[in-house]
């Protein structure tokens, strides 16, 4: 290799670079600059072979290390290293200062040296290289477990939530430093976030359904917002929410999954655009206190379920489309202080 570099600077320097073609030009220029060649006098220097000033070592290295050979070839890349090749000090190895010796890579298009030996001890990307399908199927139908890399390489195709769930349970990390998810360009953390107030916020778009993983809630304030679009299914996770104040939006419809919000206690949706009828799972809502429809397009009966609300104090659905009579069961109501139908 050096026989080769003395060469082309040779033949760069008597013959000039003018004349030389653009490629060789740019090989002549990075020789010099890296070997500080520019006349015959600095090349007969380069000639002469200079004692490193940083090994203070007597011993031969091949005594500390034996004969170095190659032991892999990699995407068709030879890589040897010579004999007088140093042990590598932990700078070296990390690519911080460069390595002593000789490595060179070769391929069928070019040869090269290496001066630093990073080799990827670093990389903690998985190793894909698993069949998907089968491990899925293993899992499934015979309860063999899967390899450690499965959920990063394979479960967006062939998901299995019991044993990936955690690794996908938050895409961000809260100021707290626990797992978060990211809403409205915010991280709240999945484990301590219990209140979440935005209303008045400016907030536009639609609910989106990875607030489902703030488990731990039992306040939600998203008032006097642009909103639009269904509520998600996924609000039915909250199953700690006492409060849940949806109003002055444009909202569309109201999830047959919010009767799974047990401890509900305060509900408005007031001055939305829901359109339907009332689903038959508010009757599910037996701690519930206020309900607030009022100002919407919802249409239909009012279902006789609601008479299983006895707490309610408040009952407001006044400017809808509701038609039909007006249920018995609404008489068990027996604690309201306040039922608008007009």
């Amino acid at each position: 290799m050096k026989r080769t570099i003395i060469s082309l600077l040779t033949v760069s320097i008597c013959f000039g670079g003018d004349n030389l073609p653009a490629q060789l030009e740019q090989i002549k220029d990075a020789l010099q600059k890296k070997y500080q060649v520019y006349s015959l006098k600095d090349l007969h220097k380069l000639r002469i072979p200079s004692q490193s000033t940083h090994r203070t070592a007597s011993r031969d290295m091949e005594d500390l290390v034996g004969d170095w050979k190659m032991l892999e070839q990699n995407m068709d890349i030879l890589v040897t290293v010579g004999s007088d090749q140093s042990i590598p000090d932990p700078f070296s190895v990390t690519g911080l200062i460069e390595a002593n010796g000789s490595v060179t890579a070769t391929t069928n298009d070019f040869e090269t040296d290496l001066n630093y030996l990073i080799m990827g001890l670093f990389d903690d990307d998985p190793d894909c290289d698993i069949n998907c399908e089968v491990e899925y199927n293993d899992y499934m139908n015979f309860g063999i477990d899967v390899s450690d890399d499965y959920c990063e390489c394979c479960h967006e195709d062939y998901p299995i939530d019991e044993i990936c769930e955690d690794e996908n349970d938050g895409d961000c990390t809260a100021d707290d430093g626990t797992d978060g998810v990211e809403l409205w360009g915010e991280c709240y953390s999945i484990e301590n976030t219990t209140e979440l107030d935005l209303g008045s916020s400016g907030l536009t778009g639609e609910i989106p359904s990875e607030i489902g993983n703030l488990t731990n809630l039992t306040y939600l304030k998203l008032e006097d917002n642009n909103l639009t679009g269904e509520i998600p299914s996924e609000i039915e996770n909250l199953i700690s929410v006492t409060h849940l104040l949806l109003g002055w939006n444009s909202f569309t419809t109201i999830p047959t999954e919010i009767g799974n919000m047990e401890n509900l206690g305060f509900l408005g949706l007031e001055e939305n655009n829901l359109t339907g009828s009332i689903p038959l799972e508010i009757g599910n809502l037996s701690n519930l206190i206020e309900l607030e429809l009022r100002d919407n397009n919802i249409t239909g009966e009012i279902p006789a379920e609601i008479g299983n609300l006895t707490n309610l104090t408040w009952l407001s659905l006044p400017n809808n489309q509701l038609t039909g009579l007006i249920p018995e069961s609404i008489c068990y109501l027996t604690n309201l202080s306040y039922l608008g139908l007009e």
